[in-house]
């Protein structure tokens, strides 16, 4: 019991109990799964979960995959509505998550484009929710996670609001006294979207990824100190890299170059920005462009804008595996 599974067509949830249950003079053995993005329970029939398509939750590499479809190109959908909306339905039935994540992304594109009709609006809506659920649920982004950067960020004096990004049909997750938003396909869209909620008079704006939820306050203090000093469009947290950093080809294993790891930094968050700088790198950007940027200041980077590093800790780790994790509550606990 306890276990994360996909029920398809239903989104993410989980097993809450197995229990015997007597229907129609009938004994049966159920499972009761409770769906995250809505808290509807359902009851599936042990012997008839495969046949249903009851599968466990993607793993990290399946994550990967997903968010490079999400990020790819809309393929061909029907011309007619009817055979379009039948198309994509048909598809989420499936509960193949890549199948889901394509009609996320044609979806979104079609939006961006063309608009949607009321139906596919209403289909759009649910297959986000579905995959936001089953993401969170792989990334094992939990609200205490969200809890602890929250707090890392009220003990900076300079902050005054703040905007948490969740998963659609996650926003009553949000920790009391910020304001939640729904989170987009890709980073920068989510990123948008906070900068959109959190108004116009925030200036400079600070974007944090709550996996890293052992930044210190002092780490977003110094990086809103630097901008202040250096009249940077954005300062970011990094680390020097270590390791020895070789370029490989197309084939993605014959070496092309060794890189000079001496002018090479790992960048992290918080980032902070000029909130000009940020908006204009962001409205710049096409879909495209923005699907691609796994770092907001690239996008200022390439408009010309200054950008500064900040030598962030050790303990400032990316929370991405169940080690990770384990490590974090460890060194939280020392905090504490």
């Amino acid at each position: 019991m306890g276990d994360n599974v996909v029920y398809p067509h239903h989104g993410a949830g989980k097993v809450l109990r197995k229990e015997v249950k007597e229907v129609l003079g009938d004994s049966r053995e159920y499972l009761t799964i409770k769906i995250l993005h809505n808290d509807m329970t359902v009851m599936v029939p042990t012997e008839n979960a495969a046949l249903a398509g009851l599968r466990r939750v993607i793993d990290e590499e399946t994550v990967k995959k997903v968010l490079a479809v999400l990020q790819d190109e809309c393929s061909e959908m029907p011309k007619n509505w009817n055979r379009r909306f039948k198309h994509n339905r048909d598809k989420i039935k499936t509960g193949d998550i890549y199948e889901l994540a394509e009609v996320v992304r044609n979806l979104a594109i079609r939006e961006n484009e063309k608009g949607l009709s009321t139906g596919e609006k209403q289909m759009f809506t649910r297959a986000k929710k579905i995959l936001g659920s089953e993401l969170m649920y792989a990334l094992d982004m939990d609200e205490e996670e969200i809890e602890w950067s929250v707090e890392a960020l009220r003990a900076v004096a300079a902050v005054n609001r703040i905007v948490v990004a969740l998963p659609p049909g996650e926003l009553d997750a949000a920790p009391a006294g910020t304001i939640a938003v729904e989170g987009g396909a890709v980073r920068s869209e989510s990123v948008l979207n906070a900068l959109a909620a959190a108004g116009p008079d925030g200036d400079p704006v600070i974007v944090h990824d709550a996996a890293r939820p052992l930044a210190a306050a002092e780490l977003f203090s110094r990086a809103l100190a630097e901008l202040a000093a250096t009249g940077a469009d954005a300062v970011i947290a990094a680390a020097p890299v270590s390791d020895t950093i070789k370029e490989v080809g197309d084939d993605g294993r014959s070496v092309v170059r060794t890189l000079a790891r001496g002018r090479l930094w790992a960048i992290q968050t918080p980032q902070v920005f000029r909130r000009a700088a940020l908006e204009a790198a962001l409205s710049d950007a096409d879909d495209a462009l923005l699907a691609a940027a796994t770092d907001d200041a690239w996008l200022v980077e390439r408009r010309g804008g200054r950008v500064r590093v900040v030598p962030a800790p050790p303990e400032n780790l990316k929370i991405t595996t169940p080690a990770d994790l384990r490590l974090a509550e460890l060194l939280l606990d020392e905090r504490r």
